[in-house]
């Protein structure tokens, strides 16, 4: 994710849900980046052996035979993109579960400030079909009456979160990585925030109608 990510929460409320999304975000946001900067060990230690067998300080011998060459041609062809590959998949699966709960989190905190915690488990659990983050946006829109609206790449978003937690969760890394386009974290990121502040603006206009 480029540095570019860490992008502002613009809300106006000053209830608690609002307030501790605004400084949770750029936390989130800044552990992603941490994460995504951080080099996996692995390539590291491929890319110093690659070294040590271009500059003569190591040999690899199979049967008597040395294969030097030829394994340092494979370590740079196969060895280390596939290692950067299996970092890079992790990184992003973490990266996308890491804002899906915080914009999980957030619904739920938003939903329980409108309405009593008991009434939202209710709703809920009667629409137990759905992803817990559709089932918020469904009550927030038609029991806590909030008016706004969820972009289409939001909901293109949330369509594959269901496949990314599953893959992610059973270390079925390289699957998720093929699943997903690179940048797809900083796209979540940037819709999940624009969400958020249509929620603040409705939830704005909702109070002062009282």
């Amino acid at each position: 994710i480029p540095v570019t990510l860490l992008r502002t929460l613009r809300v106006k409320s000053s209830e608690l849900p609002f307030s501790e999304a605004s400084l949770d975000f750029p936390f989130i946001l800044r552990l992603i980046q941490r994460m995504q900067t951080t080099p996996a060990p692995s390539v590291g230690q491929l890319r110093r052996r690659l070294a040590r067998y271009r500059d003569g300080r190591s040999k690899a011998v199979v049967g008597g035979e040395d294969v030097t060459k030829e394994l340092a041609s494979q370590l740079e062809v196969v060895g280390i993109p596939a290692s950067i590959d299996h970092a890079s998949a992790i990184t992003d699966g973490a990266s996308m579960l890491l804002i899906f709960a915080f914009l999980e989190r957030t619904l739920r905190a938003i939903s329980e400030d409108l309405a009593p915690a008991a009434e939202v488990r209710r709703f809920m659990k009667a629409k137990a079909t759905e992803g817990n983050v559709n089932r918020y946006l469904r009550f927030l829109r038609e029991s806590a009456g909030l008016s706004f609206v969820v972009s289409l790449s939001v909901r293109e978003l949330l369509r594959r979160e269901a496949q990314v937690r599953n893959h992610f969760a059973h270390g079925d890394w390289l699957m998720h990585y093929f699943i997903s386009n690179r940048g797809d974290a900083e796209q979540l990121a940037n819709a999940v925030a624009s969400l958020i502040e249509s929620l603040d603006a409705a939830y704005r206009a909702a109070r002062s109608a009282v």
